[in-house]
């Protein structure tokens, strides 16, 4: 890892002025790719192991086929530098490469941008986008090296043995699947439901109404990351007007997934993210509403603001390699920080607040939570 980030530290200081010389794709791949598909342990003086120009069966060839135990695992295909990675032609032809032949990883870079493609996943080009990783991001500068390594460690020979990346794959891409039918699910919940959870809470009075405004709220509450249900239902709502009977607004909202209030929309923001920055929205954005029903969510031009009657408490910007969030709090006065965390004071950003949190894995909202929550209520509870 410490060559890595080495790699990717220099790598950092020199893009600026490769860029100004118009790489072509065979000089992109000997500066940039090689070097560090060289920095992630594989061998490219090994034939057995990395085959560049390796033939496809469709009579094709691909740029880097890299191989575990003889048979490829990952599929690499570079463009130059200055390409900027989103023609869909682009992205089909890596995708087929790979599924083609059997293989379910792959990845379409210029060198200093990574896009990594679950090849099996179905749906659109964009849907099989797992995550992306930008050597020297234009729209973040605050990355730092080692947060650019360990995404590109998991292209690592190691990684690739040990399929880290298959694990990582099946969780990001399962739970979105899961939580997509499941929010569909619980707008409308069949009444073979209804019926078996009447039938379990063995109480004939409960009329399948109640039961259907109890999923709701349940669903809504077990969107809170980082705690167990039942820690999520021992601590009750954030305060006492949350468990009123919901008013003719709230009734209508209902059946809508999110509640927007400006021209802005929440799929402008979500187009052609990867399913990591679409997993960290989820999660984010499932636990503030999970804080009282009356939050709105409101996407704006740049950001997106959480705010509950007026007061905004959260905005988040998201990014191509992850995601950027404001909080509304004195980052001197809330106690240890995590890593990702960073004091915005007198510094000029999107959005409301003092506090940044800069997430890229969707297990940084575990630590991320408890802030907002504080957030939340700094602002909210008054």
């Amino acid at each position: 890892m410490a060559d890595l980030v080495s790699i990717v530290r220099e790598l950092q200081q020199r893009l600026p002025e490769l860029r100004r010389h118009d790489l072509k794709e065979m000089q992109t791949r000997t500066i940039l790719v090689s070097r560090i598909l060289t920095a992630l342990g594989w061998d490219l003086n090994d034939p057995r192991e990395v085959q560049e120009e390796s033939p496809t069966v469709d009579g094709k060839s691909v740029d880097y086929a890299l191989r575990i135990n003889n048979k490829p695992v990952l599929f690499v295909e570079a463009k130059p530098l200055g390409d900027p990675l989103d023609d869909v032609k682009s992205v089909t032809q890596v995708l087929n490469y790979a599924s083609n032949n059997g293989v379910d990883w792959c990845v379409l870079t210029n060198g200093a941008n990574w896009k990594v493609y679950r090849a099996s996943e179905r749906g659109l080009p964009n849907d099989k986008l797992m995550f992306e990783v930008g050597i020297l991001p234009e729209d973040d500068t605050s990355i730092s090296p080692e947060q650019v390594a360990e995404l590109l460690h998991r292209l690592s020979k190691q990684s690739m043995a040990d399929r880290t990346l298959d694990e990582i794959g099946e969780v990001t891409f399962t739970d979105a699947k899961v939580r997509k039918a499941l929010d569909e699910v619980m707008r409308e919940p069949p009444k073979s439901l209804l019926n078996a959870v009447r039938e379990a809470v063995d109480d004939p009075r409960m009329k399948p109404s109640q039961i259907r405004q109890s999923l709701e709220r349940v669903w809504r509450s077990l969107m809170v990351r980082g705690e167990s249900a039942v820690e999520a239902f021992s601590s009750g709502p954030a305060f006492a007007g949350d468990c009123e009977v919901p008013t003719a607004a709230e009734k209508a909202r209902r059946g809508r997934p999110r509640k927007e209030t400006s021209d802005y929309s929440l799929e402008a923001h979500l187009n052609g993210r990867s399913a990591v920055v679409r997993e960290i929205f989820d999660a984010v954005d499932g636990f503030c509403r999970s804080l009282s029903p009356q939050v709105v969510c409101e996407p704006l031009a740049k950001y997106i603001k959480y705010e509950l009657a007026g007061r905004i408490f959260l905005c988040m910007h998201l990014q191509k390699y992850g995601v950027r969030m404001w909080l509304k709090l004195d980052p001197t006065g809330v106690g240890p920080l995590p890593s990702f965390a960073r004091d915005m004071t007198g510094v000029g950003h999107w959005g409301t607040g003092d506090l940044e949190l800069a997430l890229d894995t969707p297990a940084m909202v575990d630590q991320a939570i408890p802030l907002i929550r504080k957030s939340f209520e700094a602002n909210c509870r008054a």
